[in-house]
């Protein structure tokens, strides 16, 4: 994202077609007992492709177009559970597949035309996260305890 960030003041190279993506600050909340933080996260995806200025130029901005709508079907709606992971495939379907990522949802697009040599499009997504990593993990243990009576 530095690279994209520094173009307005310097002539920086990178390779095109590219996408960035850039954080907001993150709120948090805390849930049960402060165990579980749930997370409103937005994020901004800078769809770039450099501008042709000749007969291709409808070619390039459809490809931008088509690079902009892919990202957007690609994150809408999506959720993520902990059995997305490979290492916890095994919870699938289970009450220990917990919500990671809850329906991320585009909130704005924007065409950015501050630099006339790029086609440049930021798409902004929203999502809520949870945070699980301070939940105290339990284990069920079944005693077995043998008795011994003397007399």
């Amino acid at each position: 994202m530095n690279q994209y960030a520094q173009l307005k003041d310097e002539n920086t190279l990178f390779t095109t077609p590219a996408a960035y993506i850039q954080f907001a600050p993150i709120n948090t909340t805390s849930l049960h007992s402060g165990n579980i933080q749930q997370l409103e996260i937005s994020l901004d995806i800078h769809v770039v492709h450099e501008a042709w200025y000749d007969n291709d130029q409808r070619i390039t901005a459809l490809k931008h177009l088509q690079a902009v709508e892919s990202v957007y079907k690609s994150l809408q709606n999506w959720n993520a559970f902990l059995s997305s992971l490979d290492e916890y495939a095994d919870l699938k379907g289970t009450e220990n597949d917990k919500l990671m990522i809850n329906s991320i949802v585009r909130t704005s697009l924007t065409p950015d035309h501050s630099l006339s040599n790029l086609l440049i499009t930021l798409q902004r997504f929203s999502f809520i996260a949870y945070d699980y990593s301070a939940t105290v993990d339990f284990s069920e243990i079944i005693a077995n305890l043998v008795v011994q009576v003397t007399n």
